[in-house]
């Protein structure tokens, strides 16, 4: 890994935490040259992984791009905390994804796993997120 402050390319991973339950590694990062730490998360691509059934019947690469602009609109109500939950939100919908171990989803499928997550957290965005994809 390449120290982020000053680009030197041998740094030490001096700890790192596997989860268990979803494919997920958390690491510290040590820079040999200026002493520098930083931590990067590791997950699988999905984009790679998973396809995604359009209604159209189309297939397309998971797009977690996708999936975030589609929860903070969801969040029409507290636009900041949209933002600043989306990313965390994602996560949690594509470890659910993940745990089906499937390698294809309807957007349909993703919908329906998007708005329990949304349920469970804020129900107005539930609601709203409902109300933007035909749930209702």
């Amino acid at each position: 890994m390449i120290c982020l402050f000053c680009d030197n390319l041998k740094t030490r991973t001096t700890n790192s935490r596997p989860r268990k339950d979803i494919p997920y590694t958390w690491r510290r990062h040590t820079c040999d040259n200026c002493g520098a730490t930083f931590t990067t998360e590791e997950s699988p691509s999905l984009a790679i992984e998973v396809k995604v059934m359009q209604d159209s019947g189309e297939q397309m690469p998971f797009s977690t791009s996708h999936l975030i602009h589609s929860i903070i609109a969801s969040f029409a109500h507290d636009k900041q905390r949209g933002i600043i939950e989306s990313e965390f939100l994602a996560m949690t919908i594509k470890q659910k994804l993940f745990s089906l171990k499937q390698y294809s989803f309807t957007t349909k499928e993703i919908a329906a796993i998007t708005h329990e997550t949304l349920t469970n957290y804020d129900k107005k965005a539930a609601l709203q997120y409902a109300a933007l994809h035909d749930l209702l």
